[in-house]
């Protein structure tokens, strides 16, 4: 998902370096790429808190699942 984005993200920081946008604009730029910024930041958290959760459920035996195949 971040390579979809990160183009965009370039693209508003080239805009926001040039500064001939009007203030309003610059602010609402600057405030539209800060919240996408946090929200990568937010989903990686995410995911990797997830992925630790996952992996602390208890595995099945090997014994109780031979027999459940069986």
């Amino acid at each position: 998902m971040s390579d979809t984005i990160q183009p965009a993200l370039v693209h508003i920081e080239q805009l926001l370096q040039k500064q001939q946008l009007r203030t309003e604009d610059h602010d609402a730029l600057q405030q539209l790429l800060d919240t996408v910024q946090q929200l990568q930041a937010d989903n990686k958290r995410l995911r990797t808190a997830l992925v630790k959760a996952n992996s602390k459920k208890p595995k099945m035996s090997s014994r109780l699942k031979d027999a459940l195949y069986e």
